[in-house]
């Protein structure tokens, strides 16, 4: 997919987190907002260039 090593690493941490979040089959807002977060880490570091 053409991603940098840091985008692998980001795309992973997602992984991780929606894993651990929907393991119970609930969900609440400071578990989306963790989402959120990553997203736009991975978006500013898209735009950094890394």
């Amino acid at each position: 997919m053409a991603m940098t090593p840091v985008q692998t690493t980001m795309v992973a941490i997602t992984l991780v987190a929606a894993a651990i979040n929907l393991n119970d089959g609930e969900t609440n807002a400071i578990e989306g907002m963790t989402h959120f977060v990553l997203f736009a880490t991975f978006i500013m570091l898209a735009f950094l260039g890394l």
